[in-house]
């Protein structure tokens, strides 16, 4: 499972993550990222359970829509 960050993509189910209790994303203020960790969605990785996938789906259009809204002002102001 591979969740979207502004400092790159970050896969869940990789070791490092087994004991990370911070946020997914602490740059981000979406459901997922408040209201689990990083190791909580590791575990849910590795028990093969079906919501991480809705989890990590929730995230990355939350993420997506974000980026989006960013790209959209810069344009309206002339940065981009």
């Amino acid at each position: 499972g591979t969740a979207l960050t502004r400092h790159g993509s970050l896969k869940v189910g990789q070791a490092r993550y087994r004991d990370d209790y911070g946020p997914l994303d602490a740059s981000c203020d979406g459901f997922v990222s408040r209201h689990h960790s990083r190791a909580y969605l590791h575990h849910l990785w590795r028990a093969k359970e079906p919501a991480v996938h809705g989890l990590l789906t929730l995230h990355n259009i939350k993420f997506m829509a974000d980026l989006m809204a960013d790209m959209r002002a810069k344009i309206w102001r002339d940065e981009l």
